[in-house]
């Protein structure tokens, strides 16, 4: 019985040993060596492998650090960063809460596995989840109901689109949403001539809103990532791209591999990946024709509901975001009247204080004496004013009456010597008609009426001269 017991145990350890170390299924060896450089490969629940890359920036997301080209395949993606020919030509991506962005493998080829968004300013890109599924017959079709966040897209405007400097464009986060909400989304893939192409936006309406003409570049397809020297053959209008068969894609031949287990759980719903080892599992499931009508139908499905989804998606985003605004307004004039009390409150202590201060005796007396000698000091310079203006005043009435005094006198003057011409030809003509006296007797009497009419010139004078005299007495008593 103990040797039964042992033997179990035996069993139970070397199933556990060899589950542990059996390798994660339908990983290419191919993704293993190019990407095991640049990050970690991880398990998930149920056995899904995906790829962290290790990022330095905080800010970092697929389909930045880039340019893109139009090619015979249509947007083509030329990445800057070493794994950027495997992660972005294979797969999807997916940002998780608690790893962040993973890459889920997958064996089709595409120029880019992106989404777009564009109006008549802007257009934008975002990577594909795992839950987008591309088959020949209908291109791109979603096993859920899942749309991309506003915050993982890039937009840029069109003049900026092709530059080979597109991460010094990229709409700033705070932006982002606004430009999100007024652009529409576009997904374009098909299958010609043995490839997939991603034609996202028309090529022409890209020239046109970019003014350029955008030329079309041919795709070369090598299977030796040594041969992806793309600096010289961007000049010929060639893009080399790595290009793997399928055989060596799905052929699961990964040795001395490092892989993590994780025990925490993703926000991925992995049930519904439909992508890379999980796609064969489903096919393996249902036959094809079921997955085809599914497939046709949850097409249907989603070009029936995506304009009003995406209506009420971008509703309540916008309601959200409109919510949030009025918090942080009302926030901002909740600060800024608790601010302007304080500072009333501020002025009014201070205030206080300084009359508190200035209340004491010494200081209402010097207050009061200030005051005082001010509105002396005004007093006296009106008294100053008045009295300047009175002498004026006074002065100019002087000048008018000695000007009158001197204009009188003249006149007196001139009365006085045109009268005393006059009388010696009126007596001479008088004589003439009578008898003619002596001439001495004529000479003592001409002498004699001088002399009184001489007196009588000075008592006038000296009568004007007294009145005149008076009359400016009496004007500047009344100036006075």
């Amino acid at each position: 019985m103990k040797k039964l017991i042992f033997g179990s145990l035996v069993l139970v350890l070397l199933s556990i040993t060899n589950t542990q170390a059996k390798p994660p299924v339908g990983v290419s060896v191919q993704f293993y060596n190019a990407l095991s450089p640049y990050g970690s490969w991880v398990e998930l629940d149920y056995g899904l492998v995906v790829w962290r890359p290790t990022i330095i920036r905080v800010d970092w997301s697929p389909y930045r650090q880039g340019r893109w080209f139009w090619t015979s395949d249509g947007w083509y993606w030329d990445s800057y960063e070493p794994f950027g020919y495997v992660v972005y030509h294979y797969g999807r991506w997916y940002y998780d809460d608690y790893y962040g962005w993973i890459w889920i493998p997958d064996y089709d080829y595409a120029p880019s596995w992106v989404e777009w968004r564009y109006d008549d300013d802007y257009i934008g890109w975002a990577p594909l989840p795992p839950y987008a599924v591309f088959s020949i017959s209908i291109g791109i079709h979603f096993s859920m109901d899942y749309y991309t966040p506003y915050y993982h897209w890039n937009f840029v405007r069109y003049r900026h689109f092709c530059d080979p400097y597109l991460y010094n464009y990229y709409v700033g986060p705070t932006y982002r949403y606004r430009v999100y909400s007024n652009t529409r989304y576009r997904n374009e893939f098909d299958y010609y001539n043995g490839n997939i192409r991603n034609r996202g936006v028309d090529i022409n309406y890209v020239r046109q809103r970019t003014g350029n003409e955008l030329r079309e570049r041919d795709i070369i397809r090598v299977n030796d990532p040594g041969q992806l020297d793309n600096t010289t053959n961007r000049e010929r209008d060639q893009i080399r791209t790595f290009v793997a068969s399928r055989d060596e894609l799905t052929r699961d031949n990964v040795r001395n591999v490092q892989f993590e287990k994780s025990e925490r759980k993703t926000t991925m719903n992995i049930d519904k990946i439909e992508i890379g080892d999980r796609k064969r599992e489903f096919s393996d499931k249902n036959s094809r024709d079921n997955n085809l009508n599914r497939d046709l139908d949850k097409k249907k499905e989603v070009t029936r509901n995506d304009s009003k989804d995406r209506e009420q998606y971008t509703n309540r985003d916008q309601n959200k975001r409109n919510e949030n605004d009025r918090n942080i307004f009302e926030n901002k004039k909740n600060v800024q009247r608790n601010d302007e009390s304080d500072k009333r409150r501020d002025n009014k202590f201070n205030q206080n204080k300084n009359d508190q201060k200035n209340n004491t005796p010494e200081i209402k007396r010097n207050q009061n004496d200030n005051r005082n000698r001010e509105f002396q000091e005004k007093r006296n310079d009106s008294n100053i004013f008045k009295r300047d203006v009175t002498v004026e005043k006074r002065n100019e009435i002087n000048r008018e009456n000695y000007t009158q005094r001197n204009n009188q006198n003249d006149q007196n003057r001139f009365n006085i010597q045109k009268r005393n011409d006059e009388q010696p030809r009126q007596y001479t003509t008088q004589q003439r008609n009578t008898e003619t006296p002596k001439f001495d007797t004529w000479k003592q009497q001409n002498v004699k009426r001088n002399e009184s009419n001489n007196n009588r010139s000075n008592d006038n004078s000296n009568r004007n001269f007294n009145s005149n005299r008076n009359n400016e007495n009496k004007t500047r008593q009344k100036s006075r």
